[in-house]
């Protein structure tokens, strides 16, 4: 399927075109709430520590797909009490 430089939909028709045009609309709305929590953010911490946090998050997200893909278990330290 080839498309049309500066034309994102064309080539494509009916069904696939709609379900494209959603994941522009997702994908839009997903940035937006990231915009807005980054501002949020930004009012409590400098950007040493959005860095640091920022390294945190994407280390336990690698992490827990590391062990989901080797199916080592949970320690159980996030169990509720």
């Amino acid at each position: 399927m080839r498309r049309h430089h500066g034309d994102r939909h064309a080539g494509l028709s009916g069904r696939e075109g709609r379900d494209e045009g959603d994941l522009d609309r997702r994908e839009t709305r997903r940035r937006s709430k990231g915009d807005e929590l980054f501002a949020r953010l930004r009012r409590f911490y400098d950007d040493d520590a959005l860095v640091e946090l920022t390294a945190i998050i994407a280390w336990e997200n690698a992490s827990s797909k590391f062990n989901r893909a080797l199916r080592i278990p949970s320690q159980g330290l996030w169990k509720r009490a």
